[in-house]
């Protein structure tokens, strides 16, 4: 089996490959760093919509306690603990939204880390492809070209020199045909 070896026959090759495969981490990189940052805003979102809506529920429940003459003391302590403990996970929210917002920098960072690779692996293949074909590949061509016409030729040249002997042997055969019939016909030498 063959080993994959990498293009260095040519430099311009290799300046192609290396820009090609330069855009394609690039992409890959850049499209990975949106995915985990969508999931963990998708996550961050629907965390902060399920606590505001726990908050609403217990600042109504509190206000309804309070007003009600009918709830004791123990029931609005327990509401008030609730809600502490929402005041607590709305803070460990709003930490984790700073964090959100250290991401979207990360993000914008790697924006433009991901530009210059993808930017950088286009100039170079774009170079690298160009000088191949036009300093490289035509003269290749132009060589292939050359390899076949000379083949081409030397090909005619045997079938000339098989013709040559095909004819030189064909006269052989005729001239002993010819002087093989004058020996068998005893009066032919004479009339000729």
């Amino acid at each position: 089996m063959n080993n994959l070896t990498p293009p260095t026959d040519n430099l311009y090759k290799f300046l192609a490959i290396a820009g090609v495969t330069l855009m394609i981490i690039g992409i890959i990189s850049g499209v990975t760093k949106f995915n985990e940052f969508s999931a963990d805003s998708a996550q961050y979102t629907m965390d902060s919509a399920a606590l505001r809506a726990d908050v609403d529920t217990m600042n109504v429940r509190l206000k309804i306690a309070e007003k009600s003459q009918k709830t004791s003391a123990s029931e609005t302590n327990e509401i008030r603990n609730k809600l502490e403990a929402i005041e607590r996970q709305r803070a460990n929210l709003e930490a984790r939204f700073e964090n959100e917002k250290a991401k979207v920098q990360d993000l914008h960072t790697q924006k433009k880390y991901v530009t210059s690779l993808v930017t950088v692996g286009l100039v170079a293949a774009v170079i690298g492809f160009v000088s191949w074909y036009f300093r490289v590949q035509v003269y290749q061509d132009a060589v292939t070209r050359l390899d076949a016409e000379q083949r081409a030729l030397e090909l005619q040249l045997k079938v000339l020199e098989l013709g040559s002997k095909q004819r030189e042997g064909l006269a052989v055969l005729l001239n002993e045909a010819t002087e093989t019939e004058l020996v068998s016909t005893p009066g032919a030498c004479v009339e000729a």
